[in-house]
């Protein structure tokens, strides 16, 4: 019986053992803390609407650009875009809304992307400003720099419309943009 008894009853853990776990516990700790810090203290990727404002204040200067004088450049540049954004994109044809493409900025920084000029009839300037998504989706319509600004994100491309218009009007360009963008 004393045999059963000793070896089911459970010993408790000699103070070497406690201490041993408390030197783990406090190494995974230490360890977990550092990583959360390396992370939060990395540079936060750029905002697109910041991105997107500057390139059409012209405060980046672009790689270069490209003017677009007929259909031919057009659809040379949408295949350069498809190819350094790495999914198929075209530049979108905004005619339906009285919208010429009139040049193509390209940027390497801070990261690769383009922005696309629109005129219409009466001289408004209109930019569709396109990058790689970083994954996330968003949809905003919202007013910067007395402009109005459309974010239309989803998981692969972010496009930036920004224009002097009504919330409406902007609404109504970001989709035919945006339905007219891909390949």
């Amino acid at each position: 019986m004393s045999r059963i008894e000793q070896a089911t009853v459970k010993k408790p853990l000699p103070r070497q053992a406690w201490a041993m776990m408390a030197l783990a516990a406090s190494f995974v700790l230490v360890l977990s803390g550092t990583i959360v810090w390396r992370e939060s203290a990395q540079a936060p990727q750029s905002d697109v609407v910041a991105d997107a404002l500057a390139a059409r204040a012209r405060a980046v200067k672009p790689d270069y650009v490209v003017p677009v004088s007929s259909d031919t450049v057009a659809q040379a540049e949408s295949a350069v875009m498809a190819k350094r954004l790495d999914t198929r994109v075209k530049a979108p044809d905004l005619s339906r809304m009285g919208y010429r493409l009139v040049g193509v900025d390209v940027y390497s920084t801070p990261v690769a992307s383009f922005d696309l000029r629109y005129v219409d009839a009466r001289g408004r300037a209109v930019t569709l400003y396109l990058r790689r998504s970083p994954g996330s989706t968003r949809f905003d319509i919202l007013q910067e720099k007395g402009l109005r600004v459309c974010v239309w994100q989803d998981n692969i491309i972010s496009t930036v419309v920004t224009g002097n218009m009504s919330a409406a009007e902007m609404e109504r360009l970001a989709s035919l943009a945006y339905s007219n963008l891909t390949m």
